[in-house]
């Protein structure tokens, strides 16, 4: 009788395990949707797939991170990025200046030392983020993915940017 009840709370015990992760893995897979609402101006624009030995889950729901992006309205090629990742409790955020001629694009993020040139807007000054640190240039300029290049540089943006600009 012992060992049956060891046995029947050691499987509660995972069903809930299991029950919970589940839950909040199904909750982060409708992020996106929650992010389009609440953050007018943005869109998905890539996502990452992991999988990963130690969560059997994502054996079978390996998608565990999102990139949104939202234009600047007044500089055309200027995006401020985010991405969401399952498990984490901050995103992270960034800013891109793509040059759509060259193809290039020059990451900031705010995680710089003081020292590092900052990014300027149209009038000269520093950009700064709501948190109020500066945007300052990324030291690793990693090559972005092509899916990020052709999202910035050909498709349209208007409906994002009125969107940000109304806000």
């Amino acid at each position: 009788m012992r060992k049956w009840l060891t046995v029947g709370v050691c499987l509660l015990i995972a069903v809930l395990y299991f029950g919970l992760r589940i839950k909040s893995k199904y909750e982060f897979l409708h992020l996106p949707t929650a992010v389009s609402v609440e953050l007018p101006g943005s869109r998905l624009i890539d996502s990452t797939k992991v999988f990963d030995l130690d969560s059997p889950l994502s054996w079978f729901w390996p998608e565990v991170g999102w990139v949104f992006a939202i234009p600047d309205p007044v500089q055309a090629d200027r995006f401020f990025m985010f991405r969401i990742e399952y498990g984490e409790r901050q995103p992270t955020v960034f800013m891109i200046d793509a040059d759509c001629s060259t193809k290039k694009m020059t990451w900031y993020d705010t995680d710089e030392p003081n020292n590092v040139f900052p990014a300027r807007d149209l009038y000269g000054q520093p950009v700064v983020a709501p948190d109020g640190k500066t945007y300052r240039r990324s030291s690793a300029q990693a090559a972005p993915p092509q899916k990020w290049m052709h999202e910035f540089c050909e498709t349209d943006w208007t409906f994002e940017r009125k969107a940000k600009a109304a806000e």
